[in-house]
């Protein structure tokens, strides 16, 4: 063979790979980083004409699994910027290498719930072309996967349409997963069009997307308020909290707000981490320190002098066992309590020789929602907002959260896309009360009413409530 044709051969091998590698690039610019959803809907064009080429199943095979592997990494990867270590185990050789271990973990992850993924879809890929089959096998690899990362649904594809209201309308109907299909249908058309050299599978794409974007189009509306609801951002970390001083600060805008009668007022997880609430809801050192009487009393006496407002906050509350709660205030009275009941994985639900083993004492809760005056709340406390649960007959939505242990502010973004998206597939509205993260008031559907992720600051705005 001449010189220059096996030049332009091992150009053509080194160039095999680009497909994949361009879906890549295409599907990391639909992450929060970038956020352009648009590309969604033709990213998997460039893999998919790669694993159905003249390229061997074992080839195909790989590939697939490392670019799911890889796509789940980049999903998640801001996971390992964790800052706070309270949790893990005090041996000396676990400590030392706790960062390690957390980034082991993520690759783990990746490889479960992306690897094996790729390889599956690879699999089915290469034997059915069918965009109905195809699209069908990635939404039950998407469901199948959820369990595999703690119940979290980060990487779903259907998030990447967050952006765009209209398209979005449509996960009332079919979920979010279903959107997932929709898109992954819509790809596969393309690709049968640039395969089959047909113009009509593109034609049939474009009708598919029109279709859901004008339905969607006519389910928005303006929505009249009825009801003043106040969410507070706290940009500062619960270490900061111990301090008196960070204390009568927060102390003094929730007074404030109260002054302002909204019905509803929401803080953030676990705000005062001094405080656990003892089975009674009173604090379990209430004699013993002064700091913690002024910050329960105060509370108490806020709600005394505007009975009609609700105040929601995080807290925990040691009985047998210790609860991450939110905890509902009325009339300067506790009148209910929700437990968490999906637990975050190390954080409160120990692993053994990594955490500690007192929390191990962390444990989920039964209660679903918390009634008061006839008014329905679905309290979420932190990872739980990234947890799917059934539909629910609640009023609204409240999501809680302590974002500020993780240094990337992608955990926060990727959050605020999740609620977003539950808003609109649970036609509720939620309020959304974090530290650092992203703190924002939603409507049913998907718009940001009012949002706020730099300065600590209540956010506020009228919600309807019939």
């Amino acid at each position: 063979m001449p010189f220059h044709t096996l030049i332009i051969h091992d150009m053509i091998g080194d160039m095999q790979y680009t497909l994949p590698i361009l879906s890549l690039i295409l599907f990391s610019l639909t992450l929060p980083l970038f956020n352009l959803g648009f590309i969604a809907w033709f990213a998997l064009v460039p893999l998919m004409l790669f694993l159905v080429r003249e390229v061997s199943s074992k080839k195909a095979l790989l590939v697939g699994g490392l670019f799911f592997f890889l796509y789940i990494l980049f999903v998640i990867w801001p996971l390992t910027s964790v800052n706070v270590w309270w949790w893990v185990s005090t041996n000396p050789l676990i400590f030392q290498y706790r960062e390690l271990i957390i980034i082991l973990v993520i690759l783990i992850i990746a490889f479960y719930a992306g690897g094996i993924f790729g390889i599956l879809f690879a699999w089915g890929l290469r034997r059915k072309q069918n965009p109905f089959l195809v699209a069908l096998l990635w939404s039950l690899l998407e469901l199948l996967r959820l369990p595999t990362v703690a119940g979290f649904n980060w990487g779903i594809l259907g998030y990447s349409q967050n952006e765009y209201l209209p398209i979005l309308q449509i996960t009332k109907l079919i979920g979010v997963v279903g959107l997932s299909f929709v898109i992954v249908f819509v790809n596969t058309l393309i690709f049968k069009s640039i395969q089959a050299k047909k113009i009509s599978y593109f034609v049939y794409a474009a009708l598919v997307v029109l279709i859901i974007f004008v339905f969607g189009s006519f389910q928005i509306r303006e929505i009249s308020g009825n009801t003043q609801v106040s969410v507070l951002h706290l940009d500062t970390s619960t270490e900061d909290i111990y301090s008196t001083e960070k204390t009568s600060e927060i102390l003094s805008l929730v007074e404030k707000e109260f002054e302002k009668d909204p019905k509803i007022i929401v803080l953030p997880e676990n705000i005062f981490p001094t405080v656990i609430l003892d089975q009674n809801f009173r604090p379990t050192a209430y004699q013993r320190s002064e700091l913690i009487r002024n910050i329960y009393d105060s509370l108490l006496g806020y709600s005394e002098k505007h009975p009609e407002t609700i105040l929601l906050l995080g807290l925990h509350q040691q009985t047998v066992v210790l609860y991450n709660s939110v905890i509902a205030i009325e009339n300067g009275y506790v009148v209910g309590a929700y437990h968490k009941q999906r637990l975050m994985p190390f954080g409160e639900q120990g692993l053994p020789f990594i955490t500690q083993n007192q929390l191990f004492s962390f444990a989920g809760g039964r209660e679903n929602t918390i009634l008061i005056d006839n008014l329905e709340i679905q309290p979420l406390i932190c990872s739980e907002i990234a947890v799917p649960f059934q539909e629910t007959d609640a009023n609204l939505i409240i999501n809680i959260s302590n974002d500020s242990i993780f240094d990337s502010s992608l955990v926060g973004k990727q959050n605020l896309i999740i609620a977003k998206v539950m808003a609109v597939q649970h036609q509720k509205y939620i309020l959304r009360s974090v530290k650092k993260g992203v703190s924002a008031i939603i409507s049913p559907f998907g718009q940001i009413l009012e949002q706020q992720d730099s300065k600590t600051s209540f956010l506020s705005t009228e919600i309807n409530l019939e």
